[in-house]
């Protein structure tokens, strides 16, 4: 069994290749390319081998509170033979008023269950493999600069493989322990008035939206879950922002678990396969600050944080007294101070848990 104080070993490759095309004038396109190999080491995936390349293109005289054209890609390997590929392309179209997001993804990942509901206890757990292509393509439409309308679909697919004998998954008594493919169509309503879509010091970021998943578009699970992810900001001064997170999921009828609301795959600190259920509330409050002005620090920051929510069955089921808690700091480093474009390293608490996350882009 990894110990826990190996949780706090991470080592991140030196190694940084970015090249930027900087304008003649503030009206003309900018294009920039960043590479970065990485290396860390956690309870869930023990040594992790990978790298993410990205690539933006901003367009003349598109605003900054729209992102650029971008292409990512992110690709980890574990000594414990998980992999995972990320590729995610968005393009903007007449300046912004039209968008197409895309998202594509292969998951070979050995993993454990440790059951349903918010109570789960870690030591209860199973191993199993799963095997997961994702993918998905949204259009956007921008009205009033602040109001964006999208329609989308989207596919999943799941293997499940080497489930322990007689467990919860290998008797399939929970929903989607068997193999099973997923389609949807996908709707949502977002406010945004955000001073920047990478690292926002001012403004509110509204997105509600609905997922329909039903056997008529081939999916092998009909139901339904809807989604509010809110977000305010606040800034300080200029280098220093309070920011706010919320977020209220709701699955009507029967769900898979990998699509079950997923507390720890949004509150640092559990591992990624902790309290599932159909439901869930999570709020989180960060202090952000790149303090210094100039010269070789002027690229880092670093951020606290506090977390907590909790997953529910019924909605009935919320009470205060159930509610989860971590707490942590990270570090950032600004690859491209124009865009704001971070990566980030977070440390999260919990108790007698830890979670370690390298990755770019901002949590919310």
């Amino acid at each position: 069994m990894i110990k826990k104080t190996c949780l706090l070993i991470v080592l991140i490759s030196a190694v940084v290749l970015s090249a930027v095309e900087e304008p003649a004038d503030s009206t003309a396109a900018v294009t920039d390319y960043i590479l970065v190999p990485l290396g860390m080491y956690s309870g869930e995936t023990s040594a992790v081998l990978g790298g993410v390349a990205v690539y933006t293109h901003r367009p003349p005289n598109l605003p900054m509170n729209i992102s650029p054209n971008a292409l990512m890609l992110n690709i980890m390997v574990s000594f414990k033979g998980q992999f995972q590929g990320i590729l995610v392309p968005e393009y903007q179209i007449s300046g912004g008023r039209f968008s197409v997001t895309g998202y594509i993804k292969y998951r070979y990942w050995p993993t454990t269950f440790y059951g349903l509901g918010n109570n789960s206890d870690k030591d209860d757990r199973e191993s199993y493999v799963i095997k997961e292509a994702h993918s998905y393509l949204q259009l956007r439409r921008r009205f009033w600069d602040v109001v964006l309308v999208g329609a989308g679909w989207e596919y999943i697919s799941n293997q499940l493989s080497d489930k322990e004998e007689r467990g919860m998954l290998e008797t399939e008594s929970v929903p989607g322990s068997e193999d099973h493919e997923l389609s949807t169509a996908r709707l949502s309503l977002e406010f945004d008035t955000r001073d920047n879509t990478y690292y926002p010091t001012r403004g509110l970021y509204y997105d509600m939206n609905v997922r329909l998943f039903d056997r008529k578009i081939g999916s092998d699970y009909s139901f339904v879950k809807y989604k509010a992810d809110l977000a305010h900001f606040f800034p300080i001064t200029d280098r220093h922002t309070l920011a706010w997170h919320g977020m209220a999921i709701y699955t009507q009828h029967d769900a898979p678990y990998e699509e079950m609301s997923r507390l720890g795959g949004e509150m640092r600190g559990f591992d990624s396969q902790r309290f599932i259920d159909n439901h869930m509330l999570m709020s989180r409050l960060e202090y952000r600050v790149f303090p210094f002005e100039r010269g070789f620090w002027e690229r880092f920051g670093s951020v606290v944080f506090a977390e907590y929510g909790q997953v529910a069955h019924h909605v009935s089921d919320f009470a205060w007294d159930e509610t989860h808690y971590t707490y942590g700091m990270g570090l950032r480093y600004r690859f491209n101070d124009k865009e704001r474009f971070n990566f980030r390293l977070d440390f999260g608490y919990a108790g007698d848990e830890y979670d370690i996350i390298f990755t770019a882009r901002e949590a919310f």
